[in-house]
């Protein structure tokens, strides 16, 4: 089973005043209730699940909170960073196998200065300046190209009578001699920034919970 998880990390902020219900209350366009069930499917609209770890770090698991950040959602994002009491770094990541979509922002001091998605193979969001660990990119070539299953591997395309359906957007690295497609380049992007920001890639994050709670919507 592949991950599929929407997340919120606010960094260097480590003692938050607010309760758990009081963030998710602000966050939430409806009244919610704590849930009776530990973990509730955070890909659902008002399902929340929060975290606080040992490492001082506060996570917010819910895809409808990051959509909102997306899809640059300036008055939520406000209310984002005066709820978790204005953090220095709050991070952005979707990470959904079964769309293959895979995403990130950063949040320095309330301002998005970095945001990149891409889903299904198509780049859908790309803002602000590369980071340092976008390296990947700054000696990248984006290009057209297709699938060659004798060969197993992607070349750039110069027949244009191909199937648009075959055509995927691809990179050609500097260095490199194969050609990466445009999810492979985006997977790598997140576990760069995840190192970064974090210390670990996403397979190797595993902070050890202080305090949790779900919630849902009251019904």
């Amino acid at each position: 089973m592949g991950a599929n998880f929407g997340l919120v990390v606010a960094i260097g902020k480590p003692t938050i005043a607010k309760t758990f219900e009081e963030i998710v209350t602000a966050l939430m366009p409806y009244p919610v209730i704590k849930s009776e069930e530990h973990h509730v499917d955070t890909r659902r609209d008002g399902n929340v699940h929060i975290v606080k770890t040992k490492e001082g770090l506060l996570e917010i698991s819910s895809s409808q909170v990051t959509e909102k950040i997306f899809k640059n959602d300036l008055i939520f994002l406000d209310k984002l960073f005066n709820s978790l009491e204005q953090p220095p770094i709050i991070l952005i990541l979707q990470n959904y196998d079964y769309s293959n979509t895979f995403g990130y922002v950063i949040i320095e001091n309330g301002n998005i200065v970095r945001k990149r998605r891409s889903s299904s193979g198509v780049l859908l969001e790309n803002y602000g300046e590369l980071l340092p660990c976008e390296t990947i990119l700054k000696n990248a070539r984006p290009l057209k190209a297709v699938y060659n299953e004798d060969l197993d591997i992607l070349e750039e395309v110069s027949n244009p009578d191909y199937d648009d359906e075959e055509i995927e957007n691809a990179y050609k690295i500097l260095g490199k001699k194969e050609l990466l497609d445009e999810e492979t380049v985006s997977t790598i992007l997140l576990d760069k920034v995840m190192i970064t920001y974090l210390g670990k890639d996403l397979w190797n994050w595993n902070p050890e919970i202080e305090s949790s709670a779900s919630f849902t919507y009251a019904k």
